[in-house]
């Protein structure tokens, strides 16, 4: 059900260079780990409740907390616990994408309306300058675009290359999300 990246993430990413706050993230995060592997959304549930906020946001090497990770494996209930035990709704790895980006990428809307039922910042960019709006018209995700716009997504926002969603849309071939994202009001003519 879950692809191998999870596990790469988590595992490689905590354990990455050696470094002893790295080792004891993966060794807090264990649990999780054997309950992913089982491929067990209960247990992984169930050790979730067991955290408190400071093993529950301990980032990778990579950056990844929990609550992106459970955006990425895109069960709401999963994002659900890991805000529960005091996720920060709008943390970032490395590059700045947070759990929002993640599940938009992936097309994931009840992961989305978890999080901004929780209070994620929408309009948040990353490193890139990349908003979760962007990530899901850059992938042709229709259904995120149209949640992410009806919860007051900035649509005229742009990355460090001048890019908006609009732009990424029609750039990526994605006729179905251009069309949504001129429907809500994205200016055509952006420099």
């Amino acid at each position: 059900m879950y692809t191998s990246k999870i596990h790469f993430i988590i595992v490689a990413g905590l354990l990455s260079v050696g470094s002893t706050s790295n080792i004891k993230a993966e060794e807090e995060h264990s649990e999780f780990i054997e309950a992913f592997n089982a491929d067990n959304t209960q247990q992984m549930i169930e050790v979730l409740k067991k955290y408190n906020s400071q093993t529950i946001n301990k980032k990778s090497a990579y950056g990844e907390t929990l609550l992106i990770i459970a955006a990425f494996i895109g069960n709401a209930d999963i994002v659900r616990a890991a805000i529960k035990a005091g996720a920060e709704i709008d943390a970032q790895d490395c590059d700045g994408y947070t759990a929002l980006m993640e599940a938009a990428s992936l097309d994931n809307v009840e992961v989305i309306k978890a999080l901004l039922d929780a209070g994620a910042n929408i309009d948040m960019q990353d490193s890139e300058g990349y908003t979760a709006l962007m990530e899901a018209a850059q992938q042709g995700n229709s259904e995120s675009v149209r949640t992410l716009i009806k919860a007051g997504a900035n649509i005229e926002i742009h990355t460090k290359h001048s890019h908006t969603a609009l732009m990424l849309a029609d750039l990526s071939c994605h006729a179905e999300v251009v069309q949504i994202l001129l429907d809500a009001g994205a200016h055509i003519d952006q420099e």
